[in-house]
């Protein structure tokens, strides 16, 4: 039997090598363009004049707190916290 003339030299290893580089560079992609994303959250809840109302936004959307630890955390039931969530939303889309 003849062997193949476009047989493939590399050592078996080399793909699972070269995809393993490409997704640490796609990681570090996504780790940036997540960066970008939260400063862009940042900014936009910053823009709210009440206090009270970044707090809360910051609390649920940058450090990815429950509304119970919120709650806790502000002294507040967690439906009022959500009352005024929805308040904030509100005011950012107008």
């Amino acid at each position: 039997m003849p062997k193949s003339p476009n047989r493939d030299t590399e050592t078996p290893f080399v793909k699972w090598l070269i995809r393993r580089r490409e997704a640490e560079d796609e990681l570090v992609e996504l780790k940036r363009q997540a960066n970008d994303i939260k400063l862009e959250t940042e900014k936009t809840i910053m823009e709210l004049n009440d206090e009270l109302y970044q707090m809360i936004l910051i609390m649920r959307y940058i450090e990815w707190m429950t509304w119970q630890d919120i709650s806790s955390k502000l002294y507040f039931s967690v439906p009022t916290i959500k009352r005024k969530h929805e308040k904030a939303i509100l005011i950012l889309k107008f």
